[in-house]
């Protein structure tokens, strides 16, 4: 039994960026998320094409990205077996992103419930059971393989009984309840009227959800505020904090990055 016990100098980097992007329609989630193959160790990508939203990425070298647009929960579960049959050893893809977690819920309900049924309460929970399960997996896959593995979301806006508004996950509100405990890192992006978008791992009193898993060493180095982001850079951060170039930092941290 000992033998399977880990010193903390024994734990490595080796575990890949996993995490949820989300926020509003047309707020540019996809094109931030299929952003990361700039990392250069992100190898090429393949986009789960759920939302049907590859057209906002047309123009993307085809040397580097792959899509794939399930219908059903079964091709979604095709495409799992691909990465952990296929992938695993030929290890050609090295960035996972589902397009969106929203629509991945939708499709995974029309395989728990007859057509022309009703849905039951029950039905919900084996729902949000199914997709719990699901980014567990491909998180497991980041964790054992150093693949990215990236979720979209979009975003659902409520009012608290105090009159706070708050922003929650496009899922059920269990889900969004459950999913950000599931993956190392939650993002939310916004877009100001100048275009400007903004990508916060940071909670705050509207935004409840964001966060960022990192290790302690990191703490104190990792941007939790970003503007104009790039998920390539961010990665770069993430995997290689001591290699950050100090000025390009600085220049960051002017254009209203919080450290």
């Amino acid at each position: 039994m000992e033998e399977r016990f880990k010193k903390p100098s024994e734990i490595t980097d080796r575990n890949g960026f996993n995490g949820i992007i989300y926020g509003a329609a047309g707020v540019g989630k996809t094109l931030l998320a299929v952003s990361a193959l700039d990392y250069p160790r992100a190898r090429k990508g393949i986009l789960i094409d759920i939302d049907r939203s590859s057209r906002t990425i047309a123009g993307i070298d085809d040397e580097i990205l792959r899509i794939f647009e399930p219908e059903t929960w079964g091709d979604i579960q095709e495409i799992f077996d691909y990465l952990v049959d296929v992938n695993a050893r030929t290890n050609e893809f090295g960035t996972i992103i589902t397009d969106s977690i929203t629509e991945s819920q939708k499709t995974g309900l029309r395989a728990l419930v007859s057509e022309g049924s009703q849905v039951q309460l029950q039905d919900w929970g084996r729902n949000t059971s199914q997709q719990e399960a699901y980014v567990t997996a491909m998180r497991e896959l980041s964790h054992r393989y150093g693949w990215n593995v990236i979720f979209t979301c979009q975003m659902e806006v409520e009012k608290t009984e105090s009159g706070l508004v708050i922003t929650r996950l496009g899922t059920t509100p269990s889900l969004s309840k459950a999913l950000p405990y599931k993956v190392d890192a939650v993002g939310f992006l916004t877009k100001a009227r100048d275009g400007t978008r903004q990508l916060v791992f940071e909670a705050n009193s509207t935004n409840t959800l964001a966060k960022l898993r990192i290790p302690r060493a990191q703490i104190g180095r990792f941007p939790l505020v970003i503007e104009d982001p790039n998920l390539g850079q961010i990665l770069e951060w993430y995997h290689n904090p001591e290699g950050i170039d100090l000025k390009l930092r600085e220049e960051a941290i002017g254009r209203g990055v919080r450290i």
